[in-house]
């Protein structure tokens, strides 16, 4: 739909209230040093799952991602990140479990 309206989208742009599957492929170099003199391993990480990472196959200095959204998304919430990230465990904290003995037990604490 062609519209001479100011604000309107042009007609092969993307609709934002369009749901769409997506598969987004992402080609970084292997390693930035920056100000640096230590490299700092560079990775991708997007929306969707990671399908596979391989070396470039015709520049060994780059790597390839290759992530793939199957749940229709609309374009605004897709995002990504690329930089020398780090996985830290976000487990949340759980005590340990209690002892056997019977002087903590709740049957011992009601005989009080």
């Amino acid at each position: 739909m062609l519209t001479s309206h100011a604000f309107s989208l042009h007609p092969l742009s993307v609709c934002l209230d369009w749901l769409s599957a997506w598969e987004l492929e992402f080609i970084i170099p292997e390693s930035s040093t920056g100000n640096h003199l230590k490299p700092f391993p560079l990775t991708v990480v997007a929306s969707g799952e990671l399908i596979k990472q391989i070396i470039h196959p015709t520049d060994p200095c780059k790597t390839v991602f290759y992530y793939s959204q199957a749940i229709p998304t609309s374009v605004q919430h897709i995002a990504w990140v690329v930089g020398p990230l780090t996985v830290n465990d976000q487990t949340p904290y759980q005590p340990p479990p209690p002892s056997s003995s019977s002087e903590t037990s709740p049957m011992a604490l009601g005989k009080i």
